[in-house]
């Protein structure tokens, strides 16, 4: 199961895979890095050896923005998953701490273990989410090609605002993010960068929301 897995793996340090369980080298970046081969590799550089020609460097790169747009909304949806894992982690210490199962010092370094991992989580997900390398070679495409659909892109990019929300999630095991709908775009590059422009927003909830659940918790045992 992926929260089972991401359990133990996602995080470092061997008292917490013993108090989470799984597999202690199982790492959480992993998991979001498998989706990710390519994605942030120069298009410019490699279209012609993949067999673009002048021609068909446009319909290469139009194909290509979509694909990238695809595999930054996978990423979203694994975000989400991962969310609710991590929020589980948190919930899961507190209710240890609080049943006297472990003391406060240890909950919080092991609060501090959670707090680490989603900051990676967040800095794996950056490395798509930030990287405009694509974006700009497919726009430089259109440019060169159609300067009414790169006008457009531009524009499609400019106006675009995803729908992502923090929300107070109602049980473990749910996330306490809302991605809204998938990514528009007026072509295949704008909707390549608009897509990654939501990935980046439900990133950003993803730390928000365990840092603010971390924050709020009480430790203490009950008397």
């Amino acid at each position: 199961m992926f929260a089972t897995n991401l359990a133990g793996g996602a995080i470092v340090g061997g008292i917490l895979a013993a108090a989470l369980g799984g597999d202690s080298r199982t790492i959480a970046a992993g998991i979001l890095l498998g989706g990710l081969t390519g994605a942030a590799a120069g298009y410019a550089k490699n279209a012609e050896s993949r067999g673009a020609t002048a021609r068909s460097l446009a319909s290469f790169a139009d194909r290509d923005a979509r694909r990238d747009a695809s595999k930054n909304d996978e990423l979203v949806n694994t975000l989400v998953r991962m969310n609710a894992c991590r929020l589980d982690q948190v919930d899961r210490i507190a209710a240890d701490a609080r049943a006297g199962k472990i003391n406060q010092g240890t909950a919080r370094n092991l609060l501090g273990e959670v707090r680490s991992a989603t900051r990676q989580d967040n800095r794996v997900v950056n490395a798509v989410a930030g990287n405009n390398r694509n974006y700009e070679a497919y726009v430089g495409v259109l440019s060169d090609r159609d300067v009414a659909a790169a006008t457009a892109t531009r524009r499609s990019v400019s106006n675009y605002t995803p729908a992502v929300r923090q929300v107070t999630r109602t049980s473990r095991g749910r996330a306490a993010i809302v991605p809204g709908p998938r990514a528009t775009g007026s072509t295949g590059a704008a909707l390549a960068r608009n897509s990654a422009t939501r990935l980046d927003a439900a990133n950003d909830v993803h730390v928000r929301s365990v840092e603010a659940l971390i924050g709020s918790l009480d430790l203490n045992t009950p008397t």
